[in-house]
């Protein structure tokens, strides 16, 4: 699956003769650190989401989101951990639903 993913999506030229899990060192090192892509997308859709929904679409120049979002989490640095900055971005704990409708729309 993560080959026909980034094949897909990121046009990466798979190598048939190594399997995909055989070239990330983090499954053998650290394999939790894989679900760090995963809650990655998670966040990313909802933090894409909640801008939309407060300032409106954002991807072809709307100048206004780097302050916007700058205001609500890139102000904090490090002071604030991301489940406290999610919480207050969102109003609620981060679901999936927002990374779902993207895929759903790549459809």
């Amino acid at each position: 699956m993560w080959t026909d993913i980034t094949s897909q999506y990121l046009h990466i030229v798979p190598h048939p003769e190594v399997p995909w899990w055989a070239m990330r060192v983090q499954l053998a090192d650290a394999p939790g650190y894989m679900v760090n892509y995963g809650l990655g997308a998670v966040l990313t859709a909802e933090i894409r989401a909640r801008t939309r929904e407060a300032i409106g679409d954002f991807d072809a120049g709307n100048a206004a989101w780097y302050g916007w979002l700058s205001e609500r989490l890139l102000v904090y640095g490090s002071e604030r951990d991301t489940k406290t900055l999610m919480l207050a971005l969102l109003g609620r704990p981060p679901s999936p639903e927002a990374v779902l409708a993207e895929i759903r729309r790549i459809r």
